[in-house]
């Protein structure tokens, strides 16, 4: 890390040299519980502008953006400007913040600097009214990429001593945000699950209704029901709902918690 550069990239060794400046904080987690994942990155925003803000002793920004597979990055944060910059960045993949969602490299961004990079970024960023920035990856589970990235006024507010406290915001977040991660698809595997066992349940019932009528096996119903649905184009717990149908409709299917 060179001092007294208008941009710098603090790289994963440095990282890790920044984060010792912190010691061994209590293990805390936020609280990211939330109905949506928007919510949840926006309460991550939240505080990181508050964290920043008071060691900087400056108005300071943040916006946390999420990539989970397959999905489009999810982006929130504390002003609207500041979000509309980052998502142009990653659509764009010209900024701080598509560079953090990429690699193990924060970038700290000023607009006087020589770096020949991200032209367009640096204007804007100018005309949304700051005058630096800088992005983090975030520790995230395998298969996603996140960034973490704050936006100030002025343009010499991200100090090295300033990124101690950043970085360690990061971790936090990290934690916190993996956690979160893990709950949300443990939750969306358990409805899964259950729609999974509640249509079953429809077609067993079905079956059940097809051999009494037929006087056939269990097998040869739902040959039956799967001939039927393939020739009607239709899902087989469709059609095995509309069977039940003329009985009362399929019965409500109850979990255990």
């Amino acid at each position: 890390m060179t001092h007294g550069q208008a941009h710098t990239e603090y790289r994963s060794e440095e990282l890790a040299v920044l984060t010792d400046w912190l010691g061994d904080g209590p293990d805390l987690l936020f609280d990211l519980v939330a109905p949506t994942e928007t919510a949840a990155l926006q309460t991550l925003a939240e505080a990181g502008a508050t964290a920043l803000t008071s060691a900087a002793g400056a108005d300071i920004d943040c916006v946390v953006t999420l990539r989970a597979p397959k999905r489009n990055p999810v982006t929130a944060g504390t002003l609207e400007e500041a979000v509309s910059l980052t998502k142009w960045d990653q659509e764009h993949s010209h900024g701080p913040a598509s560079a953090s969602l990429d690699s193990s490299v924060a970038i700290l961004l000023k607009p006087e600097s020589r770096d020949p990079r991200w032209p367009e970024y640096r204007r804007r960023l100018q005309a949304a009214g700051y005058g630096s920035a800088v992005s983090l990856p975030l520790r995230v589970e395998h298969g996603y990429a996140g960034a973490l990235t704050f936006l100030a006024a002025e343009a010499n507010v991200f100090t090295d001593e300033l990124m101690a406290p950043a970085i360690g915001f990061r971790d936090l977040a990290s934690r916190s945000l993996r956690l979160a991660t893990q709950l949300r698809r443990a939750s969306e595997f358990t409805d899964q699950l259950r729609s999974a066992l509640s249509s079953r349940t429809t077609i067993d019932i079905a079956c059940g209704v097809i051999m009494g009528q037929n006087r056939c096996s269990y097998d040869d119903a739902f040959a039956i029901l799967a001939k039927a649905s393939s020739h009607r184009n239709i899902k087989l717990r469709l059609i095995a709902e509309a069977i039940l149908e003329g009985y009362g409709g399929a019965p409500e299917t109850h979990f255990e918690d």
